[in-house]
């Protein structure tokens, strides 16, 4: 392997990233003299589930945050980009469906 392909892949970032949406409680906790800002919360817990699940350089939402993006028409906008941007690439994802775009599986989490 040569030097700088092994430098590149040494810091290479990987991100995957966890969405919800939810009530949370943000503050300053922790004991005296050691306290930090934070999240926390049910859907904080569930966005962290999410994300250790998402596949590397993917997002994984909650089916609730889908629902509210649905319904603002913020999912039906990003799939007419997603069509336009692919077709005007010539890219094999012009003939994607919806329900591929945004496919929807059961995650199973052990604790």
């Amino acid at each position: 392997m040569e030097l700088s392909a092994a430098f590149n892949a040494l810091f290479q970032i990987r991100v995957r990233i966890g969405a919800n949406i939810g009530e949370v409680t943000v503050g300053n906790f922790g004991p005296e003299g050691a306290k930090h800002w934070d999240v926390i919360g049910l859907p904080v817990i569930d966005a962290k589930r999410m994300e250790s699940t998402a596949p590397i350089g993917g997002l994984r939402i909650s089916e609730h945050l889908y629902t509210i993006l649905e319904k603002t028409g913020v999912v039906s906008s990003y799939f007419d980009r997603f069509r336009r941007e692919a077709e005007a690439l010539g890219s094999s994802f012009r003939h994607i469906s919806r329900d591929e775009l945004f496919k929807s599986t059961q995650v199973v989490l052990k604790d």
